[in-house]
C-alpha cells in the first residue's frame, strides 16, 4: 500500500465526527467566554450557548453522506436525536435565564456544563461502539452531577448531588463490568461485530454473554430511571435547581435510550427474545410503582419525577417490541414527552416566586383565577401527560400502544393504558387545584425568556398533537436507518 491510499484510509468517513466536535469544541468555546466575561449577568454566555446548540443540530444534517467511523455513526438516527437533544437543551437554557438570578445561582460554569452534557449525549447517540457509549454516558454524567449541586448554598441541591454521583458511579461500574464481559465473549466491543459473534455462542461464553447483558441493563436501567434502579429519581429531581431537573428529564432521558435502543437492536438481536421479555417485566413494574408511587404526591417535582418514572415504563413497551414501527414510535413519544415536560417545568419555575419555589401543588392553588394563561399551558401539559386528544401525548401513545399491539403483546398494552387511567387521577388533580382551590403563593413579575420557551414548549405539544405526520415521518425514517445500518 503506498503512501497516498494510507492517507486516504485514515480520513475515509471522518465527517461522522463533525456532530462531535462542533459540540465540545463549542463547549470549550462557551467556557472560555465565560472566563472574560465583564457583566456576570451571562446573558450572552446563554444566547452563546443556544447558538451553538442550534449549529451543533445543525452540522450533524449537513455533515455529509451517512458513514460509521470510530465508533461513530452519521445517520438518519444520530440526527434525529441531535436535533432532539440539542433543541430540549436550547429550550432549557433559554429558561435558565431568568430562573438562575432569582434562584440565586452564579450562572458562570452553568452554561459550559449543559454544554459538555450536551456533547456527551450527542456521542451517546451516534456511538457505534460500547466503549464510545461509555465515554459519552460519563461525559454527561460528570457534568450533570455538578449541576445537580450547582446551587451550592442549598442543602437539598448538595443531598441531590450527591446521592446522583453516588448511584450514578455504582451504576456506571455494573455497566462497564457488562461491557468487558461482553468483551471476553466476543473479542469485540463494536455493536455490529458483538451481533455477528452471539450468534453462534454456547456453552460458558453464552453464560458470560447473559452476565454481560444483565449488568450491562442494570446500568441503563439507572441512566433511564427504571424500577428497581429509581430510587434516585424522586430526590435529585426535587433536590435540583428546576432548570436542571428539566434538563435530566428531557434531553438525558432521550440520549439514554438513543443509547438503550442501540445496544438491544443492533448488538443484542440474537438474544432478542430474552431481552424481550426482561424489558416487558422492567415497563410493567415500571410504570405501575412510578403511578402508584406519584398518586400520593403533594410536592410536584416529586410527583412529576414519579411521573418520569412511569414514562419510561411506556418507553420500556416500545424496546421490548422490538418492531421496527415500535422503534419509531419510541422515537416520536420522546419528542412528545420533551415538549410537554419542558412546558410543565418551565410553567413551574414561572409560578415560583424570588428565592421560593412553587414547589407544592398547593401553591398552583387558584392560578386560573390569578394567571389564566399560566393556568391554561399547565392543563396543556397535564392534559398532555395524561394522554388525553388532540395533544401530543395522546399521539404518542396512540402509536406507541398500538406498535406493541401489533407486536404481540396484548397484555403489557392493557396493562399500560390501566395505568394511563391511574395517572390521569394526579395529572388532573393539579388542573382540579388550579381551577377549584383557593390560595396558593403569590407570583412574581413575567420573565420574558423564560416565558417565550414555554410558549414554544406547549406550542410543540399542542402542534405534535394537530400535526403529528412530520415528526412521525421523521422518526420512522431515522429509525429505518437504524435498522438497515
Amino acid at each position: 500500500m503506498n503512501a497516498p491510499d494510507v492517507i486516504n484510509y485514515s480520513t475515509q468517513g471522518m465527517n461522522v465526527l463533525i456532530p462531535v466536535a462542533v459540540a465540545c469544541g463549542w463547549a470549550i468555546l462557551v467556557l472560555i467566554a465565560e472566563m472574560f466575561m465583564v457583566s456576570k449577568k451571562f446573558v450572552g454566555i446563554a444566547w452563546l450557548t443556544i447558538v451553538g446548540l442550534i449549529v451543533t443540530a445543525v452540522s450533524a444534517h449537513y455533515a455529509g453522506d451517512p458513514a460509521n467511523y470510530g465508533g461513530i455513526a452519521l445517520d438518519g438516527f444520530s440526527v434525529y436525536f441531535g436535533y432532539l437533544i440539542c433543541l430540549v437543551a436550547a429550550l432549557a437554557v433559554m429558561m435558565s435565564i431568568d430562573y438562575l438570578p432569582v434562584a440565586g445561582i452564579r450562572a458562570g460554569e452553568y452554561y459550559p456544563l449543559v454544554f459538555f452534557a450536551v456533547a456527551g449525549l450527542v456521542t451517546m447517540a451516534a456511538a457505534t461502539d460500547l466503549i464510545v457509549v461509555f465515554l459519552g454516558l460519563e461525559i454527561m454524567s460528570m457534568a450533570v452531577y455538578v449541576l445537580a449541586g450547582v446551587q451550592k448554598m442549598a442543602r437539598r441541591s448538595n443531598e441531590a448531588a450527591l446521592k446522583y454521583f453516588l448511584l450514578g458511579a455504582f451504576a456506571s461500574a455494573f455497566l462497564l463490568y457488562g461491557i468487558a464481559l461482553i468483551y471476553g465473549a466476543t473479542g469485540t466491543t463494536a455493536l455490529g461485530g458483538i451481533a455477528g459473534s452471539l450468534a453462534g455462542v454456547s456453552g460458558d461464553d453464552r453464560m458470560y454473554v447473559l452476565l454481560g447483558i444483565g449488568m450491562m441493563l442494570v446500568g441503563f436501567g439507572f441512566k433511564v430511571a427504571a424500577v428497581p434502579f429509581h430510587l434516585w429519581t424522586p430526590d435529585v429531581y426535587e433536590g435540583s435547581p428546576t432548570s436542571v431537573t428539566v434538563f435530566m428529564a428531557t434531553a438525558v432521558k432521550a440520549g439514554a435510550f438513543a443509547a438503550l435502543l442501540k445496544l438491544v437492536l443492533i448488538g443484542l438481536p440474537a438474544f432478542a427474545p430474552e431481552i424481550g421479555d426482561i424489558l416487558a417485566g422492567a415497563a410493567i413494574i415500571t410504570m405501575t410503582i412510578g403511578n402508584l408511587a406519584a398518586l400520593k404526591q403533594t410536592s410536584l417535582k416529586r410527583m412529576l419525577a414519579y411521573s418520569s418514572i412511569a414514562h419510561t415504563g411506556y418507553l420500556l413497551m416500545g424496546l421490548a417490541a422490538g418492531t421496527e414501527q415500535a422503534g419509531s414510535a419510541v422515537l416520536f413519544y420522546l419528542a412528545a414527552y420533551g415538549a410537554m415536560n419542558l412546558g410543565a417545568f418551565g410553567i413551574l419555575m414561572l409560578v415560583s416566586a424570588e428565592h421560593k419555589e412553587a414547589d407544592n401543588i398547593a401553591d398552583f392553588a387558584g392560578l386560573g383565577r390569578t394567571r389564566p394563561m399560566l393556568a391554561l399551558g399547565m392543563t396543556v401539559c397535564m392534559l398532555s401527560l395524561t394522554g388525553i386528544p388532540p395533544l401530543g401525548g395522546f399521539v404518542g401513545k396512540f402509536y406507541l400502544f398500538g406498535s406493541v399491539l401489533k407486536a404481540g403483546r396484548p397484555g403489557l398494552v392493557v396493562i399500560a393504558a390501566l395505568n394511563s387511567v391511574l395517572a390521569a387521577a394526579y395529572y388532573i388533580g393539579v388542573i382540579r387545584a388550579m381551577y377549584f382551590d383557593e390560595g396558593g403563593m403569590e407570583t412574581s413579575e413575567m420573565r420574558p425568556h423564560l416565558l417565550a420557551a414555554v410558549v414554544i414548549a406547549v406550542a410543540a405539544t399542542i402542534g405534535i398533537g394537530l400535526m403529528p405526520a412530520g415528526l412521525l415521518g421523521a422518526a420512522t425514517q431515522a429509525f429505518a436507518g437504524l435498522i438497515a445500518s
